[in-house]
């Protein structure tokens, strides 16, 4: 893979930084619930066509007349969501989240969806937060006052449409720390209403408090590890599109013990893998993907990851955005390119330097057509260079 090709600028500053109408889809797992459909419009009520809708598990795509049908969505839907289209204005929903998403009940099955119709952005420019790790109120205030605040100062000088993403956690629990509360209060200070874009939240090891979850098994996977995170942010592993670029976020986190989740590994379950590759049919190879993940994949061997690189190499410009390590990481000449984002947090709010010295910050990619053009790292309080 010729990097050059998605990076023909990459500007590292250390201080300044998407099934068709008939629904074809694979079933894994076995389902028992009634058939659920909906239909897709544009606000002026023309129909969406070939809009990814899933219910976390499989995809289909929307037809001519913007509908959609999934036979049999799995016993374990949390949400019926979209993958939003790029000719789609991203709105914020009551609980201040991305509005993409309709939470699942057995006794519904009909979840439309409504999007007012924008001009394909080409260019944008895209906020990466890796792990604020707010373990309380102080290190909230902190987060707000320093890092959001950061990103507001930033947004007053920049032209382009502005994205955001985070890279996973939000919070940090740990033993009987239970920081899932704050979940509450990070959502809101991440609203597009408060900090101005719409932010899209990918789930760390630490955004967990497996002492509040009852075992829901889903072939490998205890989901009740993640349904505290699913309440506050909504989908776990979902996709949307601006631009020229499709990003996908997905939970690489693989628990170990039902009831421990500090012992946890790298990796993705079987399910994940078959909702990827289902959801990468829809795609045109043209564009560029960028896989959101919490713990970098860099060269790991972790359960099913080789999977993962595989449904991606069909696709010249892709790009692997991590977190985890809190420290930065250029993996650029890896087969599947990479870059680690330094923590938010640094040295776990001890300071406002990480632990190599440098500043606490954030990433800010520049997106042209299905490429990156440039990447800063942001040090709060820094001047963009």
């Amino acid at each position: 893979m010729n990097f050059k090709k998605i990076f023909p600028i990459l500007i590292v500053a250390l201080l300044a930084f998407s099934c068709n109408g008939s629904n074809s889809h694979i079933d894994i797992e076995d389902k028992g619930n009634e058939r659920i459909s909906g239909y897709a419009t544009y606000t002026d009520g023309t129909p969406i066509v070939g809009m990814v809708v899933s219910d976390g598990f499989s995809c289909v795509i929307t037809d001519k007349e913007g509908h959609y049908s999934i036979e049999s969505p799995s016993s374990n839907t949390f949400y019926i969501y979209a993958s939003i289209p790029a000719d789609c204005k991203i709105e914020e929903n009551p609980d201040g989240n991305p509005d993409f998403y309709h939470k699942y009940t057995v006794e519904r099955s009909i979840y439309d969806f409504n999007f007012e119709r924008i001009e394909i952005e080409n260019d944008f420019v895209l906020y990466a937060l890796a792990d604020p790790q707010c373990a309380n109120e102080k290190h909230i205030a902190r987060f707000e006052s320093e890092t959001v605040a950061d990103i507001k100062e930033t947004q007053k000088s920049e032209e382009l449409p502005p994205y955001g993403i985070t890279l996973g956690d939000i919070v940090y629990s740990k033993g009987v720390r239970n920081c899932i509360p704050l979940m509450k209060e990070m959502r809101r200070i991440m609203s597009k209403s408060h900090i101005g874009f719409p932010i899209f939240q990918t789930m760390g090891n630490h955004d967990v408090f497996a002492s509040t979850t009852q075992p829901i098994e889903d072939l490998d996977f205890n989901l009740g590890f993640q349904r505290d995170f699913e309440k506050f942010f909504g989908p776990i592993n979902y996709s949307w599109n601006r631009g020229e670029v499709h990003f996908i976020h997905m939970r690489n986190i693989i628990f170990k013990d039902k009831s421990d989740f500090s012992s946890y590994a790298n990796g993705f379950t079987t399910s994940q893998v078959e909702w990827l590759k289902q959801d990468l049919m829809h795609v045109p190879k043209d564009k560029m993907v960028v896989l959101c993940v919490h713990i970098p994949l860099l060269r790991d061997i972790g359960a099913n990851i080789d999977s993962v690189r595989s449904a991606l190499t069909s696709f010249e410009n892709v790009i692997v955005f991590s977190g985890h390590l809190h420290y930065m990481l250029n993996g650029l000449n890896l087969p599947l390119p990479e870059l680690v984002h330094p923590a938010v947090c640094g040295a776990f709010w001890s300071s406002s330097l990480k632990g190599d010295g440098l500043l606490n910050g954030y990433g800010i990619h520049y997106f042209s057509g299905n490429k990156i053009v440039k990447s800063i790292f942001k040090g709060v309080k820094s001047e963009v260079k």
